[in-house]
């Protein structure tokens, strides 16, 4: 059961922190409500690439995940993802699949679109 405490984070979330764009103070807001934050291992690559590519230092990417677990990823997970992606963003779909594979049922974006397309499966911060 996904305790009120337990947060997954969508990885625009982590850069938008990151990068300390706009939404800055309303991620970290939402992120201080939560004792357990977790990330999909597929919003780790997408936080690792982007971070560098817009000049972060791994070191600082680092820290700023420190306070992140883990979600386990498993093979159901990729077959349920294949199975609920919308409009062809796969990664969306593995980040959703991998909450609800993990039983975390309460998720974290900015991102309008992955709300509107997965609200039936999926609650929202």
């Amino acid at each position: 059961m996904t305790s009120k405490s337990e947060l997954v984070v969508d990885a625009n979330v982590v850069l938008e922190v990151l990068a300390k764009r706009e939404n800055l103070s309303f991620c970290l807001e939402v992120w201080d409500r939560f004792d357990n934050l977790f990330l999909a291992p597929t919003s780790l690559h997408i936080i690792y690439y982007f971070g560098k590519k817009y000049g972060f230092e791994r070191l600082d990417i680092d820290l700023l995940l420190e306070g992140f677990k883990i979600l386990d990823f498993t093979e159901k997970d990729y077959r349920v993802a294949k199975k609920i992606c919308v409009k062809n963003d796969f990664e969306d779909a593995l980040q959703i699949a991998t909450s609800l594979g993990n039983h975390k049922g309460l998720f974290f974006t900015l991102d309008q679109g992955l709300k509107k397309g997965y609200s039936k499966m999926i609650n929202f911060a």
